[in-house]
């Protein structure tokens, strides 16, 4: 993740002196000059420390992710497509090299491999904890994360989503919170979407190029 340099703030006139009234009404005037000025850099400066929390925070669930996939797989192999596993088995994904963990032992023998599996013989096997993010402006999101709008914003969805990844997200109030699609459709559709009703936790799925992101829960 990008991390955004902060903005430079104006350093501060001379201060007025109330035994010098030769220069009290310039300095003076010229503090109230600067006030104002740095009101709207100090508004930069907050909006700034608010998109680098962001980052770090989409950075910190990634990472555990990624901690999780490390535990999961560690003693895991590839996916064998002649192998019957038993359910609760972990195999290491051929096509994405995620860990997966067999739910059933029904069929038996399947040769599909576990990032393709539409039967819900498989399940991710690493899964992040669930941290809810507050959010009152724009943030990029990531698999599996919790994003909880307090005002109006955008959530841009994963650019490179795999089959399974799952994003949540909430709006408390009526303020507007736009879901930016990031190149893949929504329901089959290339358009944005918006979230409806406040307080409803809604989760959008990815399935396919074609499908692109589905709503799950509503």
């Amino acid at each position: 993740m990008a991390v955004t340099a902060p903005p430079s703030l104006t350093a501060p006139p001379t201060a007025p002196d109330p035994n010098d009234r030769a220069t009290f009404s310039s300095r003076a005037y010229a503090l109230v000059s600067w006030l104002s000025t740095m009101v709207t850099q100090m508004t930069s400066a907050l909006s700034n420390v608010y998109t680098n929390a962001s980052e770090a925070y989409s950075s910190g669930l990634s990472a555990a992710a990624s901690a999780a996939a490390a535990s999961a797989s560690a003693s895991a192999a590839l996916h064998n497509p002649a192998t019957n596993y038993a359910t609760g088995t972990v195999a290491i994904s051929n096509v994405n090299y995620l860990p997966y963990r067999r739910t059933s032992t029904s069929p038996g023998v399947d040769a599909t491999d576990p990032a393709n599996d539409t039967a819900g013989r498989w399940a991710p096997a690493a899964v992040s904890p669930i941290v809810v993010a507050d959010v009152s402006g724009a943030i990029a999101a990531q698999a599996f994360g919790w994003y909880r709008f307090t005002a109006a914003g955008d959530l841009t969805l994963p650019a490179a989503p795999m089959r399974g990844d799952v994003v949540y997200v909430q709006k408390t109030a009526s303020h507007t919170v736009t879901v930016l699609r990031n190149g893949k459709p929504i329901g089959g559709i290339a358009d944005d979407a918006t979230v409806g009703t406040a307080g409803i936790w809604y989760a959008l799925m990815y399935i396919d190029v074609t499908t692109g992101w589905t709503l799950v829960v509503n």
